[in-house]
């Protein structure tokens, strides 16, 4: 008698890695709408070194320059929580916050093709916050990279070496292709 699959288990993103994202969406957006502040304060004729000089002298340019450490270390938090394939895609939600902040603070015109632009970012993060995440846990460890692909010296890292514990259930490459432990018995 065959069983009906099971709904796998709701993904679950670990606060940190959320508050993170968001910190980093929220970041990158005050970064861009300070960025454009700063640039339309200085005239269009201005040459590179005036540019360089007017930006500067311009107090929101080192709030700007404090904004962009700020940041990093929330990157560097992120990352260290999470898959980068998993939150890099994510954080193109900034640009539908820019372009939402843009429309009310400098009165630009978001047009049909933006709009159909930012319906499609909406949508990829949704797919992609529905795949495996592999998050750490908060004070964790992360396993190791099990993809066969993956160069021989980075099999087995965190997991005391190549030859540490699980290295022998890794599949391996050979010339004729990919081999697994059981083809090896």
């Amino acid at each position: 008698m065959t069983s009906l699959p099971q709904p796998a288990a709701p993904l679950r993103v670990p606060p940190a890695v959320i508050l993170g994202l968001v910190a980093a969406i929220v970041l990158d957006t005050v970064v861009q709408m300070l960025w454009k502040q700063i640039v339309l304060a200085i005239p269009a004729s201005a040459g590179l070194p005036q540019t360089l000089l007017a930006a500067a002298t311009q107090p929101l340019a080192w709030i700007l320059l404090a904004l962009f450490l700020a940041q990093f270390f929330c990157w560097m938090i992120v990352l260290a929580k999470a898959d980068l394939s998993f939150v890099q895609p994510i954080t193109s939600l900034s640009f539908v916050t820019v372009a939402v902040c843009s429309v009310f603070f400098f009165h630009e015109r978001l047009g049909p093709l933006r709009a159909v632009g930012i319906v499609l970012i909406l949508a990829g993060v949704r797919f992609i916050s529905q795949t495996d995440h592999r998050t750490a846990p908060l004070g964790g460890h992360r396993p190791p990279n099990p993809s066969p692909s993956a160069p021989s010296f980075c099999r087995g890292v965190g997991e005391g070496g190549p030859s540490g514990p699980g290295e022998g259930l890794r599949p391996t490459i050979s010339q004729s292709g990919v081999e697994s432990p059981e083809d090896e018995k």
